[in-house]
């Protein structure tokens, strides 16, 4: 499954880290709260030149 979720404030740490804020939907929390299972969260920045949009994918894996 496939969700994108629009970000409401990007901050920059003092050491450069970039924390994006989103609201997610029911399906993201439930799967991040209610899981007893591992939850890993994979996060990769992708820059699109010819529009010049930073893409941040987040992919979260259960098991």
């Amino acid at each position: 499954m496939e969700n994108m979720y629009q970000p409401f404030e990007v901050l920059e740490t003092e050491e450069g880290e970039l924390i994006v804020l989103v609201e997610p939907d029911e399906h993201l929390l439930s799967v991040v709260e209610n899981q007893s299972e591992h939850v890993e969260l994979d996060v990769d920045v992708d820059y699109d030149d010819e529009d010049q949009e930073l893409y941040i994918i987040m992919t979260v894996y259960v098991g």
